[in-house]
This record gives structure tokens, sequence and C-alpha cells, in this order.
């Protein structure tokens, strides 16, 4: 949460969208693309932290694989709408992102 939130206060608050070199003839695609690229780390973290915080909880013991599961699924389809939505789907990572949410959901399925 704090790489988001310090990220949006300390750097995209003070980036000049004019100084920037555009991406695909925009300047303002540029900037949707880092601020894209910045939080999907951070929606990944959280998603990997919920994995290790189950598998710290003995309670847990015998869910932690469909738990597992689960938050590496969504933690891919949140990352994927962030960058759809983020660019207004321009950038096509979103198309990746949504492909590995699906076949982690699929494959776990099996």
């Amino acid at each position: 949460l704090a790489h988001s939130v310090l990220g949006e206060l300390l750097l995209f608050r003070r980036l000049v969208k004019d100084q920037l070199p555009p991406i695909a003839g925009s300047k303002g695609f540029t900037l949707r693309t880092l601020r894209v690229t910045w939080h999907v780390p951070t929606i990944l973290a959280w998603g990997f932290g919920a994995i290790l915080l189950s598998f710290s909880l003995l309670s847990f013991a015998d869910n932690n694989l469909e738990f597992v599961k689960k938050a590496m699924a969504v933690s891919f389809l949140i990352s994927s709408l962030i960058v759809l939505f983020g660019t207004k789907g321009k950038h096509p990572a979103w198309i990746v992102l949504l492909a590995i949410a699906v076949l982690t959901w699929l494959g776990f399925m099996l």
C-alpha cells in the first residue's frame, strides 16, 4: 500500500506530462503506462503477501493450496484490469495478465 500511495504522492504528482517522451504518439499514454506499471507490482505483492500469511496460519494448513490458487488468479485478474483501464486498453499487457489469470484458474481446477 505504501508503494502505491507514496508513488502517487512523491512521483506521479511531480511528473510533468510535457517532459515525458511520447509512447504511441501520446505523452498522456506515457504517463498512464508509467502509472500502471508502478501499481501492478503492488497488486501482485498483496496477492503473494496474502499467500505467505495463509501459510503462516496453522488453521489454514488444509486449505492453503486452494487459497494459493485463488490468490494467484485474482492478483493477476486485478492487475489485468488495472492495465486495461489505466491505459484505456492501449497497452497489450492486460491481455497477457488476463490470460495468466484465466489459465491459473483453469489449471488449478483440473
